[in-house]
């Protein structure tokens, strides 16, 4: 068995069943999010780049440990993409598209200083709609 066979072999449990709408709209999401924020950091540099890494850091914790103990058992409350114990695109969905669409949303924060509350209100409306167009039209969740 070669090299290619043995880590097809090793990915196999986390590769998508079939590629389907929802692989190509994580793909998708994902370019546009990296591009956005890319734009807006090269245009302006709001946020260090330790905040930066904080940011993703805390999310990498916390999606990776609650999207893991609300997905599997005894809650079993969603199954992402094409299985119920994860495959390569919530690696793309928890590590990416989520912490870069906060620092967009914090980005635009620390430029304009908007108000707290409606701000907060704002945010998570689009972060809602964009998680309700996931569902709705591409499967992302079941």
């Amino acid at each position: 068995m070669g090299f290619f066979e043995k880590t097809f072999e090793i990915l196999k449990p986390i590769l998508p069943k079939k590629f389907d709408e929802n692989e190509w709209f994580t793909i998708f999401i994902t370019i546009l999010v990296i591009s956005v924020f890319s734009f807006l950091h090269k245009r302006n540099k709001t946020l260090l780049n330790t905040e930066i890494i904080g940011i993703l850091l805390f999310n990498l914790l916390y999606t990776t440990v609650g999207c893991y103990f609300l997905a599997m058992d005894p809650y079993d409350f969603y199954d992402t993409v094409d299985h119920d114990s994860g495959e390569i695109m919530d690696i793309l969905l928890q590590n990416i598209v989520y912490p870069f669409t906060l620092l967009i949303l914090m980005n635009y924060y620390a430029k304009n200083k908007p108000s707290n509350l409606l701000y907060i209100i704002l945010g998570a409306g689009i972060l809602y709609g964009l998680e309700w167009i996931g569902v709705e039209f591409f499967n992302l969740f079941t």
